[in-house]
C-alpha cells in the first residue's frame, strides 16, 4: 500500500522462455514426440468471444473426438474449430434441430 492510502498494483511476473519449458510427456523413448497441441475455437451462444482450449494429445483423430464432445456437451455450443500451428484443420457445426 502506498503512503496515500492507494493500493499497489503492479505485480511482477516471471515468465520462462517457450524453450526452456519441457513437458514430461513431450518425448517418447526413442527420441520421437508423443503429443501434439491442438487449439479449440468453440462458439458458444452465450458469448461474443470464442471459448479458447488447449488439448494435447496424439493426433487429429483424437483433438476431433474432443471436438465432437464439446459440441455434443451443450446446446449453446454452435461450432467447434480444431486449429494446429495456425492451420484449420476441421470445423464440426451442430446441426439444425
Amino acid at each position: 500500500m502506498h503512503s496515500d492510502g492507494q493500493a499497489n498494483a503492479t505485480h511482477a511476473i516471471k515468465v520462462a522462455p517457450v524453450e526452456d519449458v519441457k513437458s514430461p510427456t513431450a518425448e517418447l523413448p526413442g527420441g520421437g514426440s508423443g503429443v501434439r497441441t491442438f487449439t479449440l475455437y468453440i462458439e458458444d451462444d452465450r458469448y461474443t468471444l470464442p471459448t479458447l482450449v488447449f488439448v494435447i494429445v496424439r493426433d487429429e483423430v483424437r483433438a476431433k473426438e474432443i471436438a465432437n464432445g464439446q459440441l455434443a456437451a451443450s446446446s449453446h455450443h454452435l461450432t467447434v474449430e480444431v486449429w494446429e500451428d495456425g492451420t484449420l484443420l476441421f470445423r464440426s457445426e451442430r446441426e439444425p434441430s
